[in-house]
């Protein structure tokens, strides 16, 4: 197989000569299969310099003596048009001076055109060929790597960008909140515990957490603990030494020594096996892992941020989950709020939404008609933020070049919405009224969707359980499984829900 042509400018005065050197390059062509070699030709010094700016030359066979040009000073301005240009230059005197000032101006070689220069030039383009080609391999490799560099160096723009602390899209007071509690879990050490119902965008501040921190340059690893068997999860965590069970065929390392001087993300840590629960207590206390079918420990460092969208504390009371792991792994809790809680933040987010689709789909997208924000905001998003980007990616993708999405577009399921809320105004109410039964239906509302856990209910809220239990009295909300609604004694039984206040924090605290 041919590879691609090498073009040889030869620059003769001489006809004859020109033509025997043309021959030989033929020649080499027909014995080598590899090798193709194209010969050009230029009778003088001016011709010679118009054809390299007009088309580009691989290698010169220069002759000394053209009735236009010094050689030497032709060399300089071939050289001016084109610096790394491999020249061999072609004398038929015998001067070591001409030679030696060639090779001093940049000839890569010379040739003493005497009887015997036909059979030397063959050699001595062979020699030049193979440095042309290591120059071309060299070229590709750096051509190679560059482009290498430049597309990990634009993912990884790209993935700082997207979870960069400052570009968390964040304008409710909830979510003000929430990181406020980031910032403080950045630099710190301890233990990080991301509540929240699936799809309020646990791992985005996860990611957050550590591209922000010092661990930035070192490996995130997320591992959703729900998603695999419970031997498959073992080993998947902690790695496995060859002969441990049926197919373990070699030693593979775990995500924990793949995650080593970086962060794993634990998502749906509440679904973890309680005898992997014990081996993630002993990486949090003393950083050592024990591969499955090992006897011996291995040393990490790893920094373990977990998830759920369960409560670990009822989990804890049940004894689903363990009570010491659960106060290494919450020591600085983070409770993200789902998209229903944070209603300001969803026009911002669609629009965010919007302007990475409209680019990842290449179209021009005006923007959302009024009505459909309108919608957006009245709805209530049980699919949380993951919920509305999908809603804005599939309305980009149906939505005509340089228009607006309007009404029509949207899902059904959306525009047949009707607010819980629906039915609570009439025009015969004082606003009192009507406030205080909206707050009913909400009290009433998120005590539901929390499975009657006062604790989270008052801080998904925003007000202390105190507070709490004077508005399930006043509005006569029955509380769960027939508990009373007045708040239960210290260590009373039915407080099973009632771990200590968590101190719903402040920005401006």
């Amino acid at each position: 197989m041919r590879e691609t042509p090498i073009r040889v400018l030869i620059v003769e005065d001489n006809v004859r000569h020109a033509e025997l050197m043309a021959e030989e390059l033929h020649r080499m062509t027909l014995e080598d299969r590899t090798l193709r070699l194209d010969p050009i030709r230029a009778r003088c010094g001016e011709d010679a310099l118009e054809v390299l700016r007009r088309e580009p030359a691989d290698i010169v066979l220069l002759d000394y003596g053209l009735p236009d040009y010094d050689g030497i000073e032709l060399l300089e301005e071939m050289r001016g048009i084109r610096a790394d240009l491999p020249v061999v230059f072609v004398t038929n005197r015998t001067s070591v001076k001409i030679a030696v000032d060639a090779m001093k101006g940049g000839a890569w070689d010379y040739l003493i055109k005497d009887e015997n220069y036909l059979e030397t030039l063959p050699m001595i383009l062979t020699d030049l060929i193979h440095k042309f080609r290591l120059r071309e391999d060299n070229r590709q490799l750096r051509e190679t790597v560059d482009l290498q560099s430049r597309e990990i160096n634009r993912l990884k723009t790209a993935l700082e960008g997207k979870f960069r602390f400052r570009n968390i899209v964040a304008a409710s007071p909830a979510m003000t909140r929430v990181l406020y509690r980031v910032e403080r879990a950045i630099n710190s050490t301890a233990g990080v515990l991301i509540e929240g119902e699936t799809g309020t965008g646990k791992e985005v501040i996860a990611r957050a957490i550590h591209l922000n921190g010092p661990r930035r340059e070192r490996p995130f690893i997320a591992q959703n603990c729900s998603a695999l068997p419970e031997t498959l999860l073992e080993s998947e965590l902690f790695g496995v030494v060859r002969g441990a069970f049926t197919g373990a065929d070699r030693d593979r390392k775990g995500l924990f020594e793949e995650a080593h001087g970086g962060t794993i993300f634990l998502d749906e840590i509440g679904e973890m096996p309680l005898h992997l629960q014990a081996k993630l207590l002993r990486v949090l206390q003393d950083q050592e892992i024990r591969p499955l079918g090992s006897a011996r420990t291995r040393i990490v460092d790893v920094r373990i941020v977990a998830a759920t969208n369960l409560d670990l504390e009822q989990a804890t009371a049940a004894g689903r989950f363990r009570k010491d792991l659960f106060y290494r792994l919450a020591v600085l809790p983070i409770r993200m709020p789902p998209l229903r809680d944070r209603r300001e933040d969803i026009p911002w987010l669609a629009e965010h939404f919007l302007r990475i689709y409209a680019q990842r789909e290449g179209k021009h997208v005006r923007g959302f008609e009024p009505e459909v924000l309108a919608l957006f905001e009245r709805y209530e998003w049980p699919g949380n933020v993951r919920e509305l980007e999908n809603e804005v990616h599939r309305l980009i993708a149906f939505c005509q070049e340089g228009e607006r999405i309007a009404l029509g577009l949207v899902s059904e399921r959306l525009r047949g919405f009707r607010s819980p809320y629906q039915g609570l105004v009439d025009d015969r109410s004082g606003l009192r009224e009507i406030l205080d039964r909206v707050e009913a239906r909400v009290v009433a509302d998120r005590l539901d969707l929390l499975k009657g856990n006062k604790t989270a209910t008052a801080e998904s809220l925003g007000i202390n359980r105190e507070t709490l239990y004077q508005k399930i009295a006043k509005y006569g909300i029955p509380g769960k499984a027939g508990s009373s609604a007045s708040p239960p004694p210290p260590g009373s039984p039915n407080g099973e829900d009632e771990a200590p206040d968590r101190k719903v924090e402040s920005p401006l605290s």
